[in-house]
């Protein structure tokens, strides 16, 4: 598959992305220390691989130029073992659309795919047919640091934060239904919750919390 090229101004992505380079990038997101970074993306890999099916492939969303307002872009890269990946190039441009982060995104039974990105204290959504290139669409004001994850009855579930982290499903990734809250509390009884992850393909939730 080749590198999509990067449109004219935006700096490309490298051509292969490291664990290190998103370990980096997620202690930067999240003023977090190099060490702090690399050790959660370690155990996400490992969670991931353990429970790759043969023949499949991990795909990821990235936030590239964080520190570069200006030359924010979602890039996208796919793996076969979880330490190496191969870029595939630029998904969405968002150098015009403001302040963007924090990409989920996940393949519909339909064979198209979704991501939602966090704008704020609200979620934007972004299509594709080829899950290579992405389109923006609708705003959602449920909360924001949004995650995807396929439901086993081919919906789809997105958890946002939102003074907690709150559940809403989907059949048709059009209209949605709040569920419940999934997290109200850190294990330490921080009210601050955020930032959450499903590890797909097992029963593990992670998520951020305070002090």
């Amino acid at each position: 598959m080749g590198i999509k090229p990067a449109a004219k101004g935006a700096k490309a992505a490298p051509t292969t992305v490291t664990q290190k380079h998103l370990a980096a990038d997620i202690a930067a997101a999240h003023e977090l220390s190099k060490k702090q970074g690399e050790a959660i993306m370690s155990d996400v890999i490992a969670l991931l691989v353990k429970n790759l099916k043969k023949g499949a492939r991990i795909r990821l969303a990235y936030l590239a130029n964080f520190t570069s307002p200006n030359e924010r872009a979602i890039c996208l890269a796919e793996s076969d073992d979880g330490l190496s990946f191969r870029s595939l190039g630029l998904a969405v441009d968002l150098r015009a659309a403001g302040t963007i982060t924090d990409p989920s995104v996940v393949q519909l039974p339909n064979g198209s795919w979704l991501m939602a990105l966090s704008a704020g204290q609200t979620t934007r959504l972004a299509r594709s047919t080829d899950g290579l290139s992405f389109t923006l669409g609708e705003t959602l004001t449920y909360g924001g640091v949004p995650e995807l994850a396929l439901t086993g009855d081919g919906g789809v579930r997105l958890y946002v934060c939102a003074g907690a982290i709150v559940a809403y499903r989907s059949q048709d990734a059009v209209t949605w239904q709040r569920e419940q809250p999934v997290v109200t509390r850190g294990p330490n009884g921080s009210m601050l919750v955020c930032d959450p992850s499903r590890v797909a393909g097992t029963d593990v939730f992670v998520f951020k919390t305070g002090m």
